[in-house]
């Protein structure tokens, strides 16, 4: 009868039976003679939530349709915003996107529609500088 080989057993694991368990973690004690004492929660007050008032979007931050319940900006909202744009490119030379965005007239998400609008007429130059996207007019 001819020999039959079996194959080697696998190497054993950490979580092999037979193995040692792995030491477990330990809270650290305190130095001192003095015990930690943990700091009390304080409650939290829940105020009524404030609405945002349509009419007055914030200064800071553009306001985005879901923000305030408004519409979308249309055509002509969009196109006003690109006369402005290129106004400021045109008398200012060029400008990062974070100064268009937070130009008067119009509002940062506004003036990025904008943005893509005067860019698709093939009417503005864009240079990285950086982090940061510098717009310039052809």
């Amino acid at each position: 009868m001819p020999a039959v080989s079996f194959p080697a057993p696998p190497p054993p694991t950490p979580f092999s039976p037979g193995m040692p368990a792995m030491a477990k973690k330990t809270a650290k004690k305190p130095l001192g003679n003095k015990p930690v004492q943990k700091a009390a929660k304080k409650p939290v007050k829940k105020s009524a939530p404030v609405a945002k008032s349509a009419d007055k979007p914030s200064a800071n931050k553009a306001a985005t349709p879901a923000a305030v319940g408004a519409a979308a900006p249309t055509e002509q909202a969009i196109g006003h915003a690109a006369g402005v744009v290129w106004k400021a490119l045109h008398t200012g030379g060029p400008q990062t996107l974070a100064t268009l965005k937070k130009l008067p007239g119009a509002s940062g998400e506004t003036a990025l529609m904008a943005l893509g609008w005067l860019a698709r007429e093939g009417k503005l130059h864009f240079e990285t500088h950086g982090r940061s996207i510098k717009v310039s007019l052809r």
